[in-house]
């Protein structure tokens, strides 16, 4: 693999400043008397609000030589191949953030508002400032005591990587408290299973609204991400987390056989208007050049979880369309081959995808064969496709 240069790490460098300053700016212009951020609270050990007391907190910072990159890492675009700058990621934390929230009003994507009218904001449990989408008023009370796993996003890999993480970890502190989450709009039972619950040991936020409505909840906890977000700043995937989530979920698929072969290229029905609309607008293409290639053209959705886990952990070789599916490298094995085609990312290092390629020790190179920024539609270049299967190289 070619080495990075100096100049482009002090780009990488520069820009990774550059917004941090401007991320400082945006939150030093969004205080607010009525919005009190608890992670600053807590920071500075100051008075804490009532109703909120604190569990536990991260207990210190994990050495940088703990981090984890991919195998090898490469972007092809523009018609040649060159090696992509590695992620400067936030130092990964021990421990997790847990917070006991009391007599709260919450909005399923994340919105917390104290019985006095103030708002929270926490970005580490996944508490943002209001939005304004909600719908007004309480819709539901739940008064036994529960888990808050607030998300906003109906996609499998948000899924995967921001709800499944934080349900596993929350029930391995107390697994006598039910889940409070918002339903996917698609059945979530599969991934369930794996953490040993079923679909009626979750209470979902209420789908009377654009966000759900709000829910009082009368004595509620939440737990940090195992995937913190950031504007600018890239966090690591956090390894304890997801080491213990991936084994378990390995250990539980142990007797599944895989029901493809070992050669893959991972797709989306096209059958499914939804997913048809979204993402590559001439998959045909692709699935008929890789087919000739000698892939296996899968379909993740139409297969059970334990089943998406085996042929993920049992594949040698993966070309993935970007989206939710390639996710499932969770479950790969170090070295794994894999391809990840996209439209333009900036910075093309900073997504999820190559966070997994990291994580798990993946043979990894990203390939952008379209002029398109929008991942949510675009055509690719089948020219620029042959050429970087024909011209790619593998430690």
């Amino acid at each position: 693999m070619r080495k990075v240069s100096l100049s482009q790490r002090l780009l990488a460098r520069t820009r990774h400043v550059a917004g941090l300053l401007k991320q400082g700016y945006t939150n030093l212009r969004g205080r607010s008397p009525n919005l009190i951020n608890l992670y600053r609270v807590f920071r500075r050990n100051g008075p804490t609000p009532a109703g909120i007391h604190l569990e536990s907190r991260p207990t210190g910072v994990k050495p940088r030589s703990t981090l984890r990159f991919a195998a090898s890492d490469e972007t092809y675009s523009d018609g040649f191949w060159r090696a992509t700058p590695r992620n400067i990621y936030q130092p990964e934390v021990s421990g997790d953030w847990v917070v006991t929230l009391k007599d709260v009003t919450l909005g399923s994507h994340g919105e917390a508002r104290l019985a006095d009218g103030r708002w929270l904001q926490f970005p580490f449990v996944n508490i943002h400032p209001p939005r304004g989408h909600t719908t007004e008023g309480v819709v539901l009370s739940v008064d036994a005591p529960v888990w808050i796993i607030q998300n906003g996003s109906d996609a499998f890999g948000h899924w995967l990587l921001h709800v499944l993480p934080r349900i596993h970890g929350a029930l391995q502190i107390d697994a006598t408290k039910r889940i409070l989450t918002r339903h996917p709009g698609w059945n979530p039972s599969g991934l369930l299973a794996m953490v040993g619950l079923t679909l009626e040991d979750i209470i979902f936020f209420p789908q009377n609204g654009p966000d759900g409505g709000y829910v009082h909840v009368k004595h509620g906890s939440v737990i940090s991400h195992s995937a913190p977000r950031g504007n600018m700043e890239v966090f690591p995937l956090g390894t304890d987390r997801f080491d213990d989530m991936s084994s378990e979920f390995l250990s539980r698929a142990s007797t599944t056989q895989s029901p493809v072969g070992q050669k893959l290229y991972v797709s989306r029905s096209s059958r499914d208007v939804a997913q048809y609309r979204d993402g590559c607008q001439n998959r045909e293409e692709l699935e008929e050049f890789f087919a000739a290639e000698g892939f296996e053209v899968v379909y993740p959705e139409r297969y059970t979880f334990l089943e998406q886990v085996a042929m993920f952990r049992d594949a040698d070789y993966i070309i993935a369309e970007g989206g939710s599916a390639p996710h499932n490298t969770l479950f790969s094995r170090p070295r794994t081959k894999l391809i990840y085609i996209s439209a333009r990312m900036k910075p093309e290092n900073n997504h999820w995808q190559r966070r997994i390629a990291d994580l798990r020790g993946l043979q990894y190179r990203h390939v952008i064969p379209t002029r398109e920024f929008t991942q949510r539609r675009y055509t690719v270049d089948m020219d620029q496709i042959r050429d970087a299967f024909r011209t790619v190289q593998w430690s």
